[in-house]
C-alpha cells in the first residue's frame, strides 16, 4: 500500500483503539505478520493501553505484561532510550509510535519468517502512519484527574459522559440505580463538576484509556487491555 492509501485507511479510524486495530489489521492481511501489538505509554514508561491481535498469548499475560512485565522487557527498553526501530531477533520487531512531545508508544510485530529490510521499511512506514494518525486525533495517555476517583466510580463517570442513564450504567455494572446515583454524585464533587455536562467535559480531556474498561475486552477482532491508573 502507498502511503496516502493507508493514510486514508486510518482516517476512517477516530480513537487509539481503533488506529491500532486497523494497524494490527494490516500487518497482518497486507505484510503477513502473525502478531501484532500496539501500546500507549505515559511518560515514566508504563504502559496503560494495549491492542493486539496474538492468537497465543493469554489475557492474563498480556495484562501482566501492562501492570509489570514492561519493566523488565528489554526490547522496550532499547525504544524507550532510542526511539526508532529495535530487531528483537530474527522475526520480530519493535516500532515506535511518535508524537510531538516524544515517544507515545510502540508496535510489536511477529512475522512468520526472516523480516527483511523490505519488510521493516513497510511496517516503520504503517508505524509512522498510525503516529500521525494519533497526532492529528490528540491521543495522549494522560491520567489527568482520575486518580482522584476508585475504579467503580470512573467506570460510572465514563458510562455518563457517554449519554447512558443511570438505569443502563447500573444494568451495565451489575449494581442498583442508588449505587449508580452515589458513584455519579461522588464523581462530580471529586471532579469539581455539578452536572453530566461537565462531567463529559471532564472525561474527554482525560485521554483514550477512559473510554474502556479496565482489565481484558475485545472489540471485534482484537483484544484491548487497559490498565488501572
Amino acid at each position: 500500500m502507498s502511503v496516502e492509501a493507508i493514510a486514508a485507511y486510518l482516517a476512517e479510524a477516530n480513537d487509539f483503539v481503533q488506529v491500532s486495530a486497523a494497524i494490527c489489521h494490516l500487518m497482518s492481511t497486507k505484510l503477513g505478520v502473525i502478531g501484532c501489538s500496539v501500546s500507549l505509554h505515559l511518560p515514566s514508561g508504563q504502559p496503560v493501553l494495549a491492542v493486539d491481535n496474538l492468537r497465543e498469548s493469554e489475557d492474563h499475560e498480556q495484562l501482566g505484561w501492562l501492570l509489570e512485565g514492561w519493566k523488565h522487557d528489554a526490547g522496550f527498553g532499547a525504544l524507550r532510550m532510542i526511539p526508532s526501530e529495535v530487531r528483537e531477533d530474527a522475526r520480530a520487531v519493535a516500532l515506535p509510535l511518535i508524537h510531538p512531545g516524544g515517544l507515545l508508544g510502540q508496535v510489536r510485530c511477529t512475522h512468520r519468517e526472516t523480516v527483511t529490510p523490505w519488510l521493516r521499511r513497510d511496517m516503520s512506514t504503517l508505524s509512522t502512519s498510525a503516529s500521525v494518525r494519533l497526532t492529528q486525533l490528540g491521543v495522549t495517555a494522560t491520567p489527568a484527574v482520575f486518580k482522584k476517583l476508585t475504579l467503580r466510580q470512573r467506570d460510572v463517570a465514563r458510562l455518563a459522559a457517554k449519554g447512558l442513564t443511570n438505569a443502563e450504567i447500573a444494568k451495565s455494572l451489575g449494581c442498583s440505580d442508588n449505587t449508580v446515583k452515589k458513584h455519579l454524585k461522588d464523581a462530580f464533587g471529586l471532579l469539581g463538576v455539578s452536572n453530566r455536562t461537565g462531567l463529559a467535559g471532564v472525561v474527554g480531556r482525560a485521554g483514550p484509556i477512559h473510554d474502556y474498561p479496565v482489565g481484558v475486552s475485545r472489540h471485534g477482532e482484537v483484544r484491548v487491555v487497559c490498565a488501572a491508573l
